[in-house]
């Protein structure tokens, strides 16, 4: 059976996502920070595959903009720099101004989407209540 290149990049996703997870979990392997934007431009690429480039250019844009991030994020940390890590931040905030962006432009909530919606925002606040008490004297919050 024949791979769609639309399958591929779902595999490749999950596969160097994976495996990004893992080595953070295992301890900082430096020679692994090219990885870390791979998995969110593989979701771009699907995305490129999936979706009219009149729809996608937003939402290609932000998550081009987040692996931007994911690298300068991995990069600061593995040189211990500030000017780095706030690049990263940049590159983020960017990235979500297009998101929401892209999200103002849905002008009709159905109800599916409004479930979906509020399981993001309460994985996005289990999230911050566990990276927030680890990031010591980077916290704002």
């Amino acid at each position: 059976m024949q791979r769609s290149p639309r399958d591929l990049a779902l595999y490749v996703f999950f596969a160097v996502g994976a495996l990004v997870i893992a080595l953070e979990v295992i301890g900082p392997f430096h020679w692994a920070i090219p990885l870390k934007p791979v998995p969110v431009l593989a979701l771009a690429a699907r995305l490129a595959l999936t979706v009219p480039p009149h729809r996608s250019r937003r939402m290609l844009a932000a998550l081009v903009l987040g692996a931007m991030g994911d690298f300068t994020l991995a990069l600061g940390a593995a040189l211990r720099s500030n000017a780095a890590f706030l690049t990263g931040m940049i590159w983020f905030l960017i990235g979500h101004i297009f998101y929401i962006t892209e999200f103002l432009g849905e002008r009709e909530p159905r109800p599916r989407r409004v479930a979906h919606a509020g399981a993001l925002v309460a994985c996005a606040a289990v999230a911050v209540g566990v990276i927030v008490p680890l990031l010591g004297e980077k916290a704002v919050l």
